[in-house]
């Protein structure tokens, strides 16, 4: 293989290395970031299943305590299947980390910034630790306000990729190398780990005469799909735009056209009609699958064995989405996205308006995880906002 074929084979591994970002990079970088993200190896077989707890944080889920090459300092990582290991610019100054290769990354909004990529001597988290894995420096900060507070890096994929994964939302465990991985399973599939994903588990289904690429991201909250393939997939009359403050990844101010509906099917269990609430986007370009499709499910991404086994829950939940995301901004919280055909728009609800109430419960001291688990509750549909002239009004969601 020719030089040209590899620079152009790493374009493909390289695409959105870290949440919603694209790497533009000359031949000579290409093939150096490729070698670093390529490295890596656990100190040890993993001694049996390890469980690792999935701590809830606003939209998100992070592990605790990660820690750093020598750092005895308990960090809290974003867990994130759709994208590779980071460290924010505080924990990379704390960890001394010395890039080998900076890149120029752009977004799907156009908005570029540089990105820094290179090796970590230790990464620990649970009773794992990989060395010599690579990581990217960037700043998460722009995340802060989806989680009430901030991350101090990211676990992505080149973690994971050593490993059977099973992720159990549910349970909140994310297990390596599970002891049970038998069925029945409502899918069971090859996982695509190849150069066009990244080695983010990737899997496709085929409907009828059609086949559908999808990579689970659990960085994102709603999943987000492509808009011209998607859109005839969607329920009747649950199509609708997106009143939005920012882009999905809350990386960049802008964003482009958005549009919510329920799916009328989830590919993660394809025979059954879930209404599973998505976002489209056009020219979208990628399919991911974010947190909500996989609650109520054990999914087992099998990583050495090329497989993608999904299980029902063994305890199941029963949850809603209120039509609407919010967001922390200085001790308010306020609307980010609403969907303009839901019961919140009708009564009035827009992007930055705060919200003072849920059913009986005040939120001026609330954090973001008690408050996006109460949207989730299909028992509370009621809250209190300020419209723009100052004004109190109750109302359903």
């Amino acid at each position: 293989m020719n030089n040209r074929q590899i620079d152009a084979r790493a374009r493909f591994l390289l695409r959105m290395l870290t949440s919603g970002l694209l790497l533009l990079l000359s031949s000579c970088s290409s093939l150096q970031a490729v070698r670093l993200l390529q490295g890596g190896s656990p100190a040890s077989d993993p001694p049996g299943p390890v469980q690792i707890p999935l701590r809830r944080m606003g939209y998100h889920y992070g592990i605790t305590p990660v820690r750093v090459n020598t750092l005895q300092t308990p960090y809290l990582f974003l867990f994130d299947s759709g994208a590779h290991n980071a460290l924010a610019w505080p924990t990379a100054a704390a960890a001394r980390f010395k890039p080998e290769v900076t890149v120029d990354a752009r977004d799907s909004n156009n908005r570029s910034q540089p990105i820094a990529i290179g090796k970590l001597a230790g990464l620990h988290f649970g009773s794992i630790t990989l060395l010599n894995t690579a990581a990217v420096q960037m700043d998460l900060q722009p995340m802060a306000g989806m989680v009430g507070g901030r991350w101090d890096g990211i676990i992505g994929s080149n973690s994971l990729q050593f490993f059977s994964t099973e992720i159990d939302l549910n349970a909140g465990l994310l297990i390596l190398n599970p002891a049970d991985l038998g069925g029945p399973f409502v899918l069971q599939t090859e996982l695509h780990t190849n150069l066009m994903t990244a080695w983010r588990p990737g899997f496709t289904i085929t409907r009828g005469s059609d086949s559908y690429d999808f990579i689970i991201d659990t960085g994102a909250y709603l999943s987000l799909l492509d808009y011209a393939t998607f859109r005839s997939h969607c329920q009747a009359g649950s199509l609708s735009a997106v009143d939005s403050l920012g882009s999905i990844s809350g990386f960049s101010k802008t964003h482009k056209e958005l549009y919510f509906c329920r799916l009328n099917w989830n590919p993660l269990d394809p025979a059954a009609n879930t209404g599973l609430p998505v976002y489209l986007r056009k020219d979208n370009g990628e399919n991911l699958l974010g947190l909500t499709a996989l609650i109520n499910y054990r999914v087992a991404i099998d990583f050495p064995q090329g497989r993608l086994l999904v299980r029902t829950a063994a305890k199941t939940w029963t949850w809603h989405y209120a039509g609407f995301t919010v967001f922390l901004s200085k001790g308010a919280i306020k609307v980010h996205k609403i969907n303009q055909n839901c019961a919140a728009w009708n009564h009035g609800l827009r992007t930055e308006m705060p919200l003072l109430q849920l059913a009986n419960t005040r939120l001026h001291t609330a954090d973001m995880q008690s408050v996006v688990k109460t949207l989730e509750n299909p028992l509370v549909h009621r809250l209190v906002t300020r419209l723009p002239n100052g004004t109190l009004q109750s109302m359903d969601y």
